[in-house]
């Protein structure tokens, strides 16, 4: 069984900007630094085919449970991890919706990655809120948005399910390669109910 949702090889991507979902909720010490980068090289065949075809990648996440605008909880380390994996220069931007977004985005040159603040900085994400869904898509101006986290992808969240009302969502090659992989290793321990795990079900509803 293939992965019969549209990824970003199926649309005309080219040129545009482009709004990535992904999960960068990865686990740090006690000094505040990375301990595993797992996650966040798993995004990068999504965020290098976007950059081969001239695209503008906005890269948004959340990480951990903040209450308000804590900087423990900053994606700004994560941002500086993806430039060094990516062997590029990146834009961190501190905040998510708003003309701070807008005017770093519209400065910003084709072929380039702006990383976000922390979703769930904003109260709207956790609760699927119409509203800030359609303020993140306008502030970023992107064309296209890209689910691209597994692991998210059962959360119903702004960046999981009503942003997909306001802008053609597809799938990203992370999160097919997971689910592929969670399919084969269904078929092979013969599970009858391929669907009895978390988040497989949802990802049949990415890219419609």
């Amino acid at each position: 069984m293939g992965f019969h949702k549209k990824t970003i090889r199926d649309v005309p991507i080219d040129n545009h900007t482009v709004l990535v979902r992904v999960n960068y909720d990865i686990p740090v010490n006690n000094s505040g630094e990375i301990s595993d980068d797992l996650w966040i090289r798993s995004s990068l065949p999504t965020i290098e085919y976007l950059l081969n075809r001239d695209c503008k990648v906005i890269v948004v996440s959340h990480h951990g449970k903040p209450v308000g605008c804590d900087a423990k909880y900053s994606l700004e380390p994560a941002a500086a991890r993806l430039a060094r994996l990516l062997r590029r220069d990146i834009r961190f931007v501190s905040e998510v919706v708003g003309d701070r977004v807008l005017q770093a985005i519209k400065k910003s040159p084709g072929k380039s990655v702006i990383v976000l603040e922390n979703l769930r900085f904003y109260p709207g994400e956790d609760a699927n809120d119409s509203d800030f869904a359609r303020k993140l898509v306008h502030s970023t101006g992107a064309r296209y948005f890209v689910q691209d986290g597994f692991g998210v992808a059962g959360n119903r969240s702004a960046t999981t399910d009503v942003i997909t009302d306001f802008v053609p969502s597809v799938a990203g090659l992370a999160l097919e390669q997971d689910y592929l992989t969670i399919l084969k290793v269904v078929d092979l321990t013969g599970a009858k109910n391929r669907l009895d795990l978390p988040g497989v079900e949802v990802l049949l509803d990415v890219g419609r």
